[in-house]
């Protein structure tokens, strides 16, 4: 981004033993790899002194042919080719301002919040909820861990900051849903409209604050609450109005105490209405104490 330094750490960081040692420590340029062209992502070819240099002129069109839907980062980056007539001369430095995809836990990829593309792509989506589910009651809405957004150009022209662009998306997408199913209830997960989460400035790759962004949720819309034992998060949303199912669990380890923790951050808040044992890790020894603590303490 718009960032003048970087800083690279070596080392071992958490509560361990031994010996650890690092060798022959490099640092690689990966320019255009996974680059992303498309509207709104714009590619400028410059040189030392300013001048601008144009793609099908001076240069051959730069595409990265190894950006598949895996978007690794292993590849070789692809190589400007120089075409006959080119104002480029032997000697000359060149610098290439570019966009590339940013991953996510592996493959994961966010998508922009404005390029009108993406608008039939989530068409056709919910084209097929709706033939493999012809009325359902609710669906859930995607959104969440949403660790890039506006900074694109196509963003950065609507002029909205990135609390309001998000929230502008999830009321346009709640209107599509409610326009082939209108009595479905919408569902979010918390994370990306909460502020005692990730609803906030500073956040990851966002460009701008992402507060208010909740603003944008229909007020029927329900929450699955992961803000771990936060009883402010919980209190927020219920202000707001909205019912909420606590995702808990997230592979505590101990079930009873996860149940418990999850109910203590919960109390006296109206609207929740229940738990839910969540495991990234496919962890379901402690399901059973889950549900039996909860059931045992719960308070309607």
């Amino acid at each position: 981004g718009d960032s003048t330094g970087v800083r690279l750490y070596v080392g071992v960081w958490g509560d361990m033993r031994g010996t650890a040692w690092f060798d022959d420590v490099h640092l690689d340029e990966t320019g255009l790899v996974n680059v992303l062209r498309r509207e709104g992502t714009p590619l400028v070819v410059r040189g030392d002194d300013g001048t601008i240099y144009a793609e099908g002129v001076d240069v051959a069109p730069i595409a990265d042919p190894y950006l598949t839907a895996e978007f690794d980062e292993g590849h070789p980056p692809p190589v400007p080719h120089l075409l006959a007539g080119s104002r480029i001369t032997d000697g000359t430095r060149l610098h290439i301002d570019h966009y590339v995809v940013q991953r996510i836990y592996g493959y994961q990829v966010g998508a922009c919040l404005s390029d009108p593309a993406v608008d039939p792509w989530m068409d056709a989506n919910l084209a097929a909820v709706a033939e493999t589910i012809p009325q359902p009651t609710g669906l859930l809405l995607g959104y969440d861990e949403m660790r890039h957004l506006n900074t694109c150009e196509a963003c950065a022209a609507r002029g909205l900051d990135a609390g309001a662009l998000l929230a502008d998306h999830v009321t346009g997408t709640t209107a599509r849903v409610h326009a082939l199913w209108p009595d479905a209830t919408p569902w979010v997960w918390s994370d990306m409209f909460d502020p005692f989460h990730n609803a906030h400035d500073d956040y990851y790759l966002v460009d701008g604050d992402l507060a208010g962004s909740w603003e944008g949720l229909d007020p029927a819309a329900r929450v699955l609450n992961w803000n771990i034992g936060n009883h402010d998060s919980l209190v927020f949303f219920s202000d707001l109005g909205h019912t909420q199912i606590i995702a808990g669990y997230y592979d505590a380890g101990d079930g009873t105490a996860a149940a418990l923790r999850d109910l203590a951050a919960a109390e006296g808040v109206p609207g929740v209405r229940g738990l839910m044992y969540t495991t990234w890790a496919s962890d379901w020894d402690a399901l059973e104490a889950y549900a039996d603590a909860a059931r045992a303490a719960w308070q309607p």
